[in-house]
């Protein structure tokens, strides 16, 4: 088959996968709260504005990530993707720009491979880009890498054709002594003939593009240009000299200054520059519309803590920094090598297995697991909890919560004196109330006295349900829990009872969401907790409780929890994360290896050198591309170019061996790989379904529903739909989502629907999300 019909079906099977992709994983959809905020900014742009005007209140936002200040109401990300996605958007179908972008990009990482090194390397080099979890798995969403990997593709393509055609003028040369009839010609005359001003334009357009979509990774790819240039054009000078002194040697005397190229270069630069400039003159006026500051990046004026640097950094409108996570370079470090390069590599080609604590512990633990006491209110659809928040490293902390709340006086996300490992914990705990004041107690069969956490003041209406609950957070993995006894200290009403859980549960306990396991031994109450369940935003753990309307009570537990998993073959299952790192770094130390090997190399070195300096890394906590995606541009355009002269040179070496059979166990062995990229595909697709509940569900149900003039109310959650609203007035929008409080950190200051529903949406048909059900408040 034609080679060129071969690269543009690869390039539209890209195309074409990412928008499969895109309907299984999302439905065509956004999926969380970054996603939204792309198409927020794409829907004002696709109205001929940059924002809007500010909302009267925080719970109109549908994203944590979209700016409300200084009375404008847009996304606090650079315009770069939303500007792309707002072609999309002029025809109801967004999702078509990352996809359209990813297929070019595969074009243009072929035609990069070409020009550094061959055609097969080249080909190597689409088949594994098509086939990367990393290509595909972010082309099917509405993150701004596929933007910005598909502009840095340009700048790189460019960038490598500008400055390989400045080597031409060494052929000029040659042909002096090679045929004494011809006269030399001025250089300068010679490169003008030649038009490339274009090459120069793209790639400095681009690369200012990049940084308008993503700042860090243009960065890093600008410094690994910059260094490639000078390297490239110092190498010439050097050949030139020598061609020079050769032409002197048989009496053709050249000006120097004539026969030097780096006017030539200077030129193609200050090309490069003009079109770069231009675009960070662009980023700097986007800066000062919004933020009254060329300088001032929209991405953390609104947000002072999420930034670069190390200390206390979160995620915020009104940072409480008693709850901040403290950032330091020793944590950068090791981050790196514990989760960042493994999630690379296995995002890279999909080979072998990761997980966020894999090189950290061989045990498998559950992502995330929950088991404590609890005081809820039915009335306020509110609680206060104290609880075991068990982690995938096999560690755990003790919270102090109340519904969507570790932040207000009292409360904790994470209380001191309290640390288990390797996946099991045994505790005692205790909640006591007097009024409307609650304390938690809790210590570990070592301490010898209660360590308490609060008191916290919180007013809830009796009657109180109150017992003990567990849950697993995401949808698989294991939590198995021996509860010793429930033990009422005190009760002021007496209705309260204490139970030893002996031959069978006393009458006076419920079931809520019941488990599907659980049973009374000779050791206690034994429960295995049902997967999906969780308490914090929502009420959904598996929970026993007794119903009091107590003004005091003290009330105490004993249990033990075990969260590890098993996991068969893992050994086997992990080795492959080394394939993909083994073959890149095998350019670097062969005797062919040259400046293109390092070119590439450089674009994820630099990458993590820059991402050494942020807080947030996707990869400690999930292992899908989104969780790798600060490197998406680099795993294409970097690591799989190098990936595939790995591959070429391997096949050299094997080759070399009379017998055939390093051949069959070499396509055997791809074979099974192959099979673990298809496997991986399926790994990712449950967390890309299931990231969450008010962005993936609610719309869902909205729409099979078929409402109309309504508003539905999100409760103790910072993340909403998209409404009809600001796109159409407050009073002609069809559906509008509204965020309730109390929570301080994202401005939801209003937790009331009354009064929220009396001030902005009366005569509305009114419903609110609870526990993944729209439940009605007000019909018509």
């Amino acid at each position: 088959m034609n080679r060129k019909i071969i690269i543009l079906t690869i390039c539209l099977l890209g195309t074409v996968l990412s928008i499969i992709l895109s309907w299984i994983y999302f439905k065509f959809s956004y999926f969380e709260p970054d996603t939204v905020s792309y198409l927020f900014q794409a829907k004002i742009f696709e109205r001929g504005k940059l924002c809007y005007p500010a909302p009267p209140e925080y719970g109109f936002s549908s994203s944590p990530h979209i700016n409300i200040l200084n009375g404008k109401w847009y996304s606090k990300y650079p315009f770069g993707n939303a500007f792309m996605l707002m072609f999309g958007e002029f025809f109801n179908a967004p999702w078509i720009i990352p996809a359209i972008a990813t297929g070019l990009a595969l074009l243009f990482l072929y035609l990069i491979v070409l020009k550094s090194y061959n055609k097969t390397i080249a080909l190597i080099a689409i088949i594994l880009g098509l086939i990367s979890p990393a290509t595909l798995g972010m082309g099917c969403n509405w993150f701004s890498e596929s933007v910005s990997r598909f502009y840095l593709a340009i700048y790189v393509l460019c960038l490598i054709m500008t400055l390989k055609n400045i080597n031409p003028v060494n052929n000029t040369y040659k042909s002096y002594y090679r045929s004494p009839k011809r006269f030399p010609q001025s250089i300068i005359s010679a490169l003008r003939k030649r038009k490339n001003w274009l090459l120069p334009i793209a790639s400095g357009f681009s690369l200012g593009y990049a940084f308008n979509t993503r700042p860090m990774p243009a960065i890093a790819f600008g410094v690994a240009g910059a260094i490639m240039a000078i390297y490239w054009i110092t190498k010439l000078n050097i050949k030139q000299m020598i061609n020079l002194k050769t032409l002197r040697k048989m009496s053709v005397y050249i000006p120097s200054r004539e026969f030097s190229i780096n006017g030539v270069f200077l030129n193609r630069m200050l090309i490069f520059l003009l079109p770069f400039a231009f675009m960070m003159v662009l980023c700097m006026a986007w800066n000062y519309y919004f933020t009254g500051s060329p300088l001032k990046f929209t991405h953390n004026v609104a947000q002072p803590y999420d930034k670069i640097g190390f200390g206390k950094r979160m995620e915020s409108y009104e940072p409480n920094l008693d709850n901040a996570f403290v950032f330091t370079p020793k944590w950068a470090i090791e981050r790196i090598w514990r989760h960042t390069i493994p999630c690379i590599s296995f995002n890279t080609l999909g080979w072998g297995y990761y997980r966020p604590n894999i090189l950290r512990s061989f045990h498998t633990y559950t992502d995330s697991v929950v088991v404590g006491l609890i005081a809820k209110s039915p009335t306020d659809n509110n609680w206060v909890i104290l609880k075991l928040w068990g982690h995938s490293d096999g560690t755990g902390v003790i919270q102090f919560q109340t519904r969507n709340d570790q932040s207000s006086p009292g409360l904790t996300g994470s209380a001191q004196g309290f640390s288990c490992s390797y996946g099991k914990a045994e505790l005692s705990m205790r909640i006591v109330k007097h009024g409307d004041q609650y304390f938690g107690y809790f210590k570990t069969d070592t301490d010898k006295d209660w360590i308490e956490v609060g008191p916290t003041n919180m007013s809830l209406k009796p009657p109180y349900e109150v017992g003990i609950f567990a849950g697993v957070n995401p949808n698989s993995g294991n939590l198995d829990i021996k509860y010793g006894f429930f033990k009422v200290n005190s009760d002021s009403n007496g209705t309260l009872v204490s139970d030893e859980f002996k031959g069978q549960l006393k009458e006076v306990w419920k079931w809520y969401l019941e488990p599907k396991k659980w049973e009374i031994t000779g050791s206690g109450l034994n429960v295995k907790a049902d997967t999906n369940r969780n308490i914090f935003a929502d009420d959904q753990a598996n929970r026993l409780y007794q119903v009091t309307s107590a003004n005091d009570f003290d009330i105490e537990t004993h249990f033990s929890a075990n969260w590890q998993s098993h996991e068969r073959f893992l050994t086997i299952r992990v080795i492959p994360l080394a394939f993909p790192i083994i073959l890149m770094l095998i350019p670097l130390f062969h005797s062919s290896r040259n400046r293109f090997d390092f070119f590439f190399f450089s674009f994820l070195i630099f990458n993590l050198a820059l991402y050494f300096f942020f807080y947030f890394e996707g990869s400690t906590w999930g292992v899908t591309p989104v969780n790798a995606r600060y490197y998406t541009e680099c795993t294409l355009l970097g690591i799989i170019p190098i990936v595939a002269r790995g591959m070429f040179i391997v096949y050299g070496w094997i080759r070399k061996i009379p017998t055939k059979i390093p051949i069959v166990i070499i396509s055997i062995l791809l074979l099974i790989l192959t099979i673990n990229t298809v496997y991986t595909y399926v790994y990712i697709a449950k967390p890309y379904q299931n990231w969450s509940d008010v962005y993936q569900k609610l719309p869902r149900i909205v729409k099979q529903q078929d409402l109309h003039n309504a508003v539905i109310f999100i409760p103790y959650t910072r993340d909403a739909p998209l409404s009809d609203y600001p796109f159409k007035s407050l009073n002609e929008a069809d559906i509008v989502y509204f965020k309730l409080g109390p929570n301080k950190s994202w401005g939801l200051n209003n937790s009331d629907w009354h009064k929220v529903y009396e001030q902005y949406f009366k005569g509305r048909q009114a419903y609110i999300y609870e526990s993944g059900k729209l439940n009605p408040l007000i019909r018509y």
